[in-house]
């Protein structure tokens, strides 16, 4: 990996650690070859501006504790990576490491005017843009908070997402709006949990509110093949003039 920092480095040690990086650009320069599936990898990264606040007191403590961490204009750039060795390795590369994690909290974070390019071989190229996002998170178990908008193919989609204290089941709640050639669709508001019990899957388990419909909604995915089964079911939609009633339906999504 390359780290370019064109910009002035300025470095403040009292009364607490700080950082400020200007035109700052990271680029990756060789393509990660131990990868047994198709994925994703950060092939460059261009940042107007980085800050970084830390906590004297809590690196005496042995813990990594960030109270502001920013991003200004940054632009990420994610491409396509192709496996590079067969389906039958996969096992040996699961990393067996069940350590405690390390003990950390980021008491707030900002992105501003973010622009997210992934370049897909086989797809058009996705970019997402005007992103806006801010929130906090305190230690790897929550609770943490995420609120933001994004632009994306004429669409402005603004969001919030809480979690809260959890092991394996962690508690979500949030909304979601989307406003697309002057139409307003939202909020939407979800609450309930997402399920990280099982090795190698996730399940949620959401109500999703929008006026005065409700729909329960349950997800399975298998991330080893990449599979997703949705179960929907509402005692009634009203849309319009159109009332549906007793709605069960069911979607498998392989990718």
């Amino acid at each position: 990996c390359e780290i370019d920092i064109k910009g002035p480095i300025k470095i403040q040690l009292f009364p607490s650690p700080k950082v400020v990086l200007e035109e700052v650009s990271f680029r990756s320069t060789a393509v990660n070859s131990i990868f047994v599936k198709d994925s994703w990898q950060l092939a460059s990264a261009n940042i107007k501006k980085l800050r970084l606040n830390l906590s004297w007191a809590a690196l005496l403590k042995r813990k990594f504790d960030i109270h502001d961490f920013e991003l200004d204009s940054p632009i990420i750039v994610l491409k396509s990576v192709s496996a590079s060795k067969k389906e039958s390795l996969q096992q040996e590369s699961v990393n067996q490491d069940h350590r405690e994690p390390s003990n950390f909290s980021l008491k707030r974070f900002q992105i501003k005017s973010g622009k997210l390019i992934i370049d897909d071989h086989s797809r058009k190229q996705i970019n997402v843009e005007g992103i806006d996002l801010s929130g906090f998170i305190d230690g790897i178990k929550g609770p943490g908070e995420l609120s933001g908008k994004f632009q994306y193919d004429k669409m402005d989609v603004s969001f919030n997402i809480s979690a809260f204290d959890a092991g394996q089941t962690i508690p979500v709640k949030g909304a979601i709006t989307v406003r697309s050639n002057e139409q307003i669709f939202g909020p939407a508001s979800f609450k309930g949990h997402l399920d990280l019990q099982q090795t190698g899957s996730l399940k949620s388990h959401l109500m999703i509110e929008y006026g005065k419909n409700s729909l329960l909604l349950d997800s399975k995915t298998d991330l080893e093949k990449k599979r997703t089964h949705l179960t929907f079911s509402s005692e009634k939609i009203v849309y319009q003039d159109c009332h549906l009633l007793n709605l069960k339906a069911a979607v498998q999504i392989i990718d």
